[in-house]
């Protein structure tokens, strides 16, 4: 079983798990009820992790408990489809198996050949910089939007969060344009509640959705490893 340790925003969870089912139907041709893997969601209210780094502690433990009720319920390995949230990643798995949306969109950027990227996300992502890190890794290069630009970003998503579509819209384009300017030749989505408001291109620039990304490999990870034990 599938599990989704969701909230961070509820709407954001609600997409990345209608994208799971698309994709299990343009993928695997899933078409009846039992086509579909079982998937769990548990919609957790957290700390705030837009612009709070100083919570760290409080929201870690916070996903050890989500993540531990889902496993508790049967989960065989869960998503988290929040950017902000993915610097736990490496301590949740000390006891649980989680996909990480960073690694999981390096591996999208790396089909590319796409050398400097673009990335819209809460200040909380830029700032942690693990983006940053992996893509700096493989040879890639993130541009990140200035400060006041970040202002615009944040207030955007802050919008999204409210319900808001065609303010933000507006906000993201400015921003992407500004890293346009600045050499980006593509945008990472990092930020699960932008895809609510973008489609796959933004101000001339091809996309990369992480929650599309996430969607994607939590299928192809159930059915690599879960369904092929025959443990649905």
């Amino acid at each position: 079983m599938i599990g989704i340790l969701g909230g961070m925003g509820p709407e954001s969870t609600v997409d990345t798990y209608r994208k799971m089912i698309i994709y299990c139907q343009k993928e695997y041709g899933a078409q009846l009820d039992r086509d579909f893997p079982p998937i769990l969601i548990y919609s957790m209210p957290v700390p705030d992790v837009v612009e709070n780094q100083d919570n760290d502690p409080e929201v870690l433990e916070a996903l050890k408990s989500g993540i531990k009720k889902l496993d508790d319920a049967g989960a065989d390995f869960s998503i988290i489809p929040c950017n902000s949230m993915q610097g736990f990643v490496p301590e949740l798995r000390k006891d649980f198996t989680v996909l990480s949306i960073v690694e999981e969109t390096l591996l999208e950027a790396k089909k590319t050949n796409i050398q400097n990227w673009g990335i819209l996300a809460t200040e909380v992502t830029i700032q942690k910089g693990y983006f940053q890190k992996a893509f700096a890794e493989s040879g890639l290069s993130i541009i990140e939007p200035d400060p006041n630009d970040q202002i615009l970003l944040t207030r955007a998503i802050r919008q999204i969060l409210s319900g808001e579509k065609e303010k933000p819209k507006k906000l993201l384009e400015d921003v992407a344009y500004s890293l346009k300017e600045k050499s980006a030749e593509a945008i990472l989505l990092a930020c699960t509640d932008l895809p609510l408001v973008i489609s796959d291109e933004i101000s001339g620039l091809q996309t990369i959705d992480t929650t599309d990304v996430i969607a994607k490999a939590a299928i192809d990870y159930f059915k690599s490893t879960i369904y092929q034990r025959g443990n649905i």
